[in-house]
């Protein structure tokens, strides 16, 4: 994998499940994201199937039901995004990568989400990965239609969301730096990790595994920072 989330899972002993959205586009296939061009009559609903998905892996005694996170890389982050605000109750925390949206854009292209497209039930833990140079989805915003407003504006949406009242900001390496919304109710924290020049990619990953996408950094492992982040929301809930 692209990502190497399978070799973090074999050494931390967690299970992956890998779905794919299944709509034909020219570099494979793309999930049916709810408020995008995607959406379409007779598109499948991915909603219902990552539903469907969580329900029969945690029916089936394979995962325990309270601590499913959900990760995705671009339209993937899309994905589990839009996900979270319709079913808060089904995943303990997101971390999506080049992709964390807080519902659509308000109007095509818009500078802010439309907060009557994201009402989740309860706060969601959220961490997430950007690039100030991805040329897919542009850290300040524009780009695509589906895309609009830029990468901070979707993190300090979810930090309304969860009720976060404080806003933290640290150097980790010498061109990644943390914002974290804090003083969430139930511990809902809100991480970003802002890859300075990064690109459109998955930080650890595998750089040969994104041609064309931009620099792909390993000053930081998106694997273990979330899967730390994962940890944390599980010992904080004991």
């Amino acid at each position: 994998m692209r990502t190497r989330l399978d070799q973090t899972a074999q050494r931390e002993g967690f299970i992956v499940a890998a779905p794919q959205g299944a709509i034909p586009a020219p570099a494979g296939f793309v999930w049916n994201v709810p408020f995008t061009g995607t959406d379409v009559a007779g598109a499948p609903d991915d909603v219902a199937f990552l539903q469907d998905l969580i329900g029969t892996l945690v029916d089936g005694g394979c995962v325990d039901g309270s601590r499913v996170y959900a990760a995705g890389y671009s339209g993937g982050g899309r994905m589990v995004s839009q996900f979270a605000c319709e079913h808060p109750e089904l995943v303990a925390a997101i971390a999506p990568v080049a992709g964390l949206r807080a519902g659509a854009p308000l109007t095509a292209g818009s500078a802010v989400p439309d907060p009557a497209t994201c009402i989740p039930s309860r706060g969601v833990r959220v961490i997430t990965f950007n690039g100030t140079a991805d040329p897919v989805n542009p850290f300040a915003g524009g780009g695509a239609p589906y895309w609009g407003y830029g990468a901070l504006a979707a993190s300090q949406r979810w930090a309304e969301i969860n009720g976060c009242h404080t806003t933290k900001d640290t150097r980790v390496s010498p061109n990644v730096s943390l914002v974290t919304h804090r003083g969430c109710p139930q511990n809902a924290v809100v991480q970003q990790y802002v890859v300075n020049g990064g690109g459109h990619t998955w930080p650890g990953g595998n750089a040969a595994a994104f041609p064309g996408a931009g620099v792909t950094t390993q000053e930081i492992s998106a694997n273990d920072l979330m899967w730390s982040f994962f940890e944390q929301g599980r010992l904080s809930r004991n």
